[in-house]
């Protein structure tokens, strides 16, 4: 049997059953935004959260601000609205509100309730440059208001629900996270040693691959490489935030509308890498004339090495972990041009290059797809879950009494 429904007069609650009512959260908590910290972050590294905005934990200090079991709100930046409960001690930056409920209320309730609100926090947001949530709109949220023992059952479903769908999310994650890897161990198994099954090996003189198969050669990045030509600088611009972090992959953006002053221009055919941070693996072949941030190194290879097997070799780990122990500086390592060019390489004849790049082609295609379809499957996933918060918060969804 149908319950029956009445109109709340709030827009984003829509309908709620006969018997319950609205009010404002100022009525059933208080907010209170947060605080930088006071301490050097050196020193005192630990286990405990800095929230600071934003969905995650900006880093991990040795003491707290706020209890656990606390409702968070981002407070300023892209994330801001955002709602999560954080259930151990965690220090309550300036941008970020920690929600107390008043005497008597049922804060899990009352945080599926704010989480059922998220999306009327983001819209509420101001500001473009930093975006942020003014504390009135947190006051005047218009929440739901079932009687204390709905409070209870609603709030042990969706915990139950929610653990489920999380275990579910997290096994996609991890699915995701293997493919990836065995995406790059691919990589680096047919840059090294080839297409062929066991071709005959000799020893290379490198410090990231022991052996090439006997018709390769092994040879510096500055003995294969050319000076770059420059070209008239397009309008099309690169910058390291743009670019896909081990898989080659980028996009472009407009420089004027960016209003970038400091760049330079490269042809296509190039292969830019970036010098900053080289864990994170960013380098890519460019496609058309490009500009881009002087944050990367343009390499122009001769012809004895295509342009498509130097851009694969860029992004194998083997490079990448060189790459990271020469670098220099600790918060923000660089690599400099002279340590790329004189990283060795395994250089193969022009055929097997072919060969290697067209099975590395079908092979990460698959694996791309493979990964987009697992990401559809979260995406859908948390989809059902903001909705059945939505649906069991308003009412909407009837969740029985267990016996």
């Amino acid at each position: 049997m149908m319950r029956a429904l009445k109109n709340s007069g709030i827009s984003w609650i829509g309908a709620i059953p006969e018997g319950w009512g609205t009010t404002r959260l100022k009525k059933v908590a208080t907010p209170q935004k947060g605080k930088a910290i006071d301490f050097p972050i050196e020193g005192n590294e630990g286990d405990v959260a800095y929230l600071n905005g934003g969905v995650f934990p900006s880093f991990y200090v040795n003491r707290h601000n706020t209890k656990g079991s606390t409702i968070a709100i981002s407070e300023g930046g892209a994330s801001a609205g955002h709602v999560q409960f954080m259930e151990s001690p965690f220090w309550c930056g300036g941008h970020c509100y920690a929600v107390t409920p008043h005497r008597g209320q049922n804060n899990k309730f009352l945080f599926w309730s704010i989480k059922a609100a998220e999306s009327v926090l983001k819209e509420s947001k101001t500001g473009t440059a930093m975006p942020n949530l003014k504390q009135n709109e947190v006051l005047n949220l218009s929440l739901p208001t079932p009687s204390s023992e709905e409070q209870v059952r609603i709030s042990n479903f969706l915990d139950k629900k929610n653990l489920e769908l999380d275990q579910e999310v997290s096994l996609l994650r991890k699915k995701i996270s293997l493919l990836q890897e065995y995406r790059k161990s691919m990589i680096q198994k047919l840059v090294t040693s080839g297409s062929e099954n066991s071709p005959p090996m000799k020893p290379a003189l490198s410090s990231w691959f022991s052996t090439i198969p006997s018709s390769w050669q092994s040879k510096r990045i500055k003995s294969v490489t050319k000076p770059t030509v420059p070209t008239p600088p397009p309008d099309e611009y690169v910058g390291l935030e743009h670019i896909s972090s081990w898989t080659g992959a980028y996009e472009t953006k407009s420089r004027k509308s960016l209003e970038v002053k400091t760049f330079f221009a490269c042809r296509e055919g190039t292969i830019l890498v970036s010098k900053l941070r080289p864990y994170l693996a960013k380098a890519f072949l460019a496609k058309t004339d490009l500009s881009c941030t002087t944050e990367l190194i343009p390499l122009s290879f001769k012809p004895e090495i295509l342009p498509e097997y130097a851009a694969y070799l860029m992004i194998c780990p083997g490079v990448i972990q060189s790459l990271e122990d020469k670098a220099g500086g600790t918060k923000m390592p660089r690599i400099s041009i002279e340590t790329l060019q004189d990283l060795v390489i395994p250089v193969p004849p022009i055929s097997e290059q072919e060969n290697i790049c067209g099975c590395i082609s079908s092979l990460t295609n698959k694996i791309d797809r493979s990964i987009e379809a697992t990401k559809s499957k979260i995406s859908l996933l948390i989809e059902y879950r903001q909705a059945l918060i939505f649906e069991a918060v308003t009412g909407k969804l009837d969740i029985p009494s267990v016996p």
